[in-house]
């Protein structure tokens, strides 16, 4: 598998650095670290998400290019669970913000500004200041979760397509499972990973792909290591979609032929071995999907679209 380019790093160590600093150098030549995954009990984890998105529709001579953007804030308070070695992720979603653009049609949204909220994107504002509680083992996995179905029932049918309990384990931006090595390494070393990516009613995608610690650098005085991973994605259609195209033929036939490509997955993640946490985390990835020509003749359309996501942290 071909190796991450250095501009996914670059962009994490960027993302991190004061804009004043230069990018921090990476030091390759250190003993073997082992990275381990820690929740403070007492503190309080931000992170500050983005996500930018842009696809291209062909419609005959022209091109319809879409653009969207989302911005989220999210906020989890730590604390132990007697008697066990369970922890308590008091969650919520203190700030979303999304803004889309189709043939100069803008639309935004802003929970910051609830007033001129647009009808559409205004079931979003019932998510923000809703705190719900997640419960984690001792693997980090999620075991239980209270007070998210209140939520997702008053938002109404945007809810699923937002968040839900499959998507607990990315509610901060970091699916843990697999990330570790689990074993001390040095730079150059790689590991495998296998990761789900819920997508709510458009189904579920799977990566494949694999980590390379690069080295370690300092940021703010913390030690950090630096990971690049690279990887391929199958996506599986969701059963809400399979069934709404069961009951229009065309549309299950159309839905039959459709193909997901992912010709770029790769990003990095820059890991805080203070506090035992991913510090930041970047990831590109272009597809194509392919759908049978919507005039029945012809050859078939082909959708290009890149996604980008971002995600910092602050403990305190």
């Amino acid at each position: 598998m071909k190796s991450t380019t250095s501009l996914a790093t670059a962009l994490a160590l960027t993302l991190t650095a004061p804009a004043v600093v230069a990018t921090p150098q990476i030091n390759k030549d250190h003993e073997p670290i082992e990275l381990e995954l820690k929740y403070q009990s007492g503190k309080t984890y931000t992170m500050l998400s983005s996500m930018r998105s842009n696809t291209s529709v062909p419609m005959g001579e022209q091109v319809m290019d879409q653009r969207m953007t989302m911005d989220m804030t999210t906020q989890m308070k730590v604390s132990d669970v007697d008697d066990s070695k369970n922890q308590q992720l008091e969650t919520s979603f203190t700030r979303v913000a999304m803004r889309t653009e189709v043939m100069g049609t803008v639309i935004e949204f802003d929970s910051d500004v609830p007033d001129e909220a647009n009808p559409m994107f205004a079931p979003m504002l019932k998510m923000v200041n809703k705190p719900f509680t997640v419960v984690v083992d001792e693997n980090h996995e999620v075991v239980e979760v209270t007070g998210l179905d209140e939520m997702l029932k008053d938002m109404g049918a945007m809810g699923t397509t937002v968040i839900n309990k499959d998507t607990m384990n990315q509610v901060n931006g970091f699916d843990v499972s697999g990330l570790l090595p689990g074993k001390p390494v040095k730079a150059g070393d790689t590991w495998d990973f296998e990761q789900a990516m819920p997508g709510g009613a458009m189904g579920q995608g799977t990566i494949n792909g694999t980590y390379k610690l690069e080295g370690t650098t300092e940021l703010d005085g913390i030690p950090c290591a630096v990971i690049s991973f690279v990887g391929t994605m199958d996506m599986d259609l969701g059963e809400a979609m399979k069934e709404a195209a069961a009951e229009v033929p065309e549309a299950a036939a159309a839905l039959a032929d459709m193909k997901i490509e992912v010709s770029l997955f790769e990003g990095a993640i820059v890991w805080d071995m203070k506090n035992d946490y991913p510090k930041s985390y970047e990831m590109d990835m272009k597809m194509n999907t392919t759908i049978p020509n919507p005039m029945g003749e012809g050859p078939p359309m082909i959708i290009p679209s890149t996604t980008s996501q971002s995600v910092t942290t602050e403990i305190k």
